[in-house]
């Protein structure tokens, strides 16, 4: 209450008080926060914070990934941990994936220039060929180094 405007200060100009005047702070009282302002936004990170799990056989899953583009990482993550024992924890699952989602779009996904799209609408299929993909291995290693 020591920061409430005195009751000299609260009577308005016809003598009436106002409940307004009864909250108001005393002029040239500085509130301190009660909380901490974040800081603004440096962008994105580029850097790796630790290093990298799947760096020794990341060769080896671009290998899997371009055999059979369909799988998941959940399976990707299965067969690692199948074959490499105690190397990956379940938690490193989310890492893998995100290492999969950039690789997907760094790899060009081709349906050729064969005509696909004209032969669909003379059969009426409404499924497209089966995905090719075309990947380039040296510029794929050294993006994701």
């Amino acid at each position: 209450m020591s920061q409430l405007v005195g009751r000299s200060n609260l009577r308005s100009t016809d003598g009436t008080t106002t409940i307004d005047a009864v909250f108001a702070l005393a002029t040239g009282t500085r509130q301190r926060r009660k909380y901490r302002r974040s800081e603004k936004s440096k962008g994105p990170r580029t850097y790796r914070s630790r290093p990298d799990p799947f760096a020794a056989v990341w060769d080896e899953v671009c290998q899997w990934l371009t055999a059979e583009p369909e799988r998941n990482g959940r399976s990707v993550f299965d067969e690692l941990q199948q074959r490499y024992p105690g190397q990956f924890t379940d938690g490193q699952i989310r890492t893998l994936q995100r290492h999969i989602q950039v690789w997907r779009v760094r790899t060009v996904l081709t349906f050729g220039d064969d005509g696909w799209f004209d032969a669909l609408a003379e059969n009426g299929s409404s499924l497209p060929p089966p995905l090719r993909v075309s990947v380039d291995l040296a510029e794929d290693a050294e993006q994701s180094a």
